[in-house]
């Protein structure tokens, strides 16, 4: 009997692509992490970084950026206290997710900048009536690290 002969079995090739030139690009100085935008047209400023002028994000950019324009000693003061805060926030114990507003220590470096209750209550804290303080109701690990990471920005100028 003959056996009919076998062709030898190719291996598909992929389609060539040409070459994409190489277009020189001047190299970007780097950016900050979270910009404060310095713009009095908030909305667009925000729109030019990507963010949502209602946004959450925005609220703590614009919050920051409030803070910012505080006196350089009671800025630095403030912001330290905000991230202790927010540190401890995303710890699992329900303790740290309160702050009394009658706190001494929260009156003294933080609390009696309007921007610093828009900015705890953007990263999810919402005022207690009956308790007269702010309890994190919004369990968001990525709201508590934007506002931290937009704090380290405040502390870092000052320093």
């Amino acid at each position: 009997p003959v056996q009919p002969q076998q062709q030898p079995v190719q291996p598909q090739q992929q389609p060539v692509q040409p070459q994409q030139q190489q277009q020189h690009q001047e190299p970007r100085p780097p950016q900050p992490r979270h910009p404060v935008p310095a713009s009095d047209d908030d909305a667009l400023a925000l729109m030019a970084f990507g963010v949502d002028a209602d946004s959450r994000e925005a609220k703590i950019l614009l919050a920051a950026r409030e803070l910012a324009s505080v006196d350089p000693a009671s800025r630095n003061e403030a912001a330290t206290t905000l991230l202790l805060i927010l540190s401890n926030a995303s710890m699992p114990d329900d303790k740290f997710k309160k702050i009394k507003l009658a706190n001494k220590r929260f009156l003294r470096t933080a609390g009696k900048f309007p921007p610093t209750h828009r900015f705890l209550e953007a990263v999810g804290f919402e005022r207690d009536p009956n308790d007269a303080a702010l309890i994190l109701r919004r369990d968001d690990p990525a709201l508590l690290w934007f506002g931290r990471s937009a704090l380290q920005d405040i502390v870092a100028v000052a320093a």
